[in-house]
């Protein structure tokens, strides 16, 4: 049953910019508490709950910049990023290139990702 609380999660990008990609309001969301959400995380993908939304909202980036449709800086504040330098920076580390190079479908849609576990 939790799993599929959970999974909840990974298909709800535009639930998740409303909640700024916040703990809390994801837990609520999946009818558990924020101790359960963390600890959940922690097995099913073997990670921090922080480090899982990251990526799944590098993840999330990554497709929008692909669309086309936003701008770097608009993206970055969707994906819940106060500066768009921090995004960018968190972009370039987790795939290795830099956000702009994905803009407007450059790359052609073969961005290389992390597997989200």
């Amino acid at each position: 049953m939790k799993k599929s609380r959970l999974s909840r999660i990974a298909n709800w990008p535009e639930r998740a910019v409303a909640t700024q990609w916040r703990a809390f309001p994801l837990a609520a969301d999946c009818g558990m508490s924020p101790r359960e959400l963390r600890r959940f995380a922690w097995m099913q993908h073997g990670c921090s709950l922080r480090d899982w939304l990251k990526s799944l909202r590098l993840h999330w980036a990554a497709d929008a910049l692909h669309d086309g449709c936003k701008s770097v800086k608009a993206v970055a504040r969707d994906a819940g990023y106060k500066s768009p330098n921090n995004f960018s920076r968190d972009f370039k580390r987790f795939f290795g290139y830099s956000p702009g190079t994905l803009k407007g479908g450059s790359r052609n849609g073969k961005h290389q990702r992390r597997k989200v576990n």
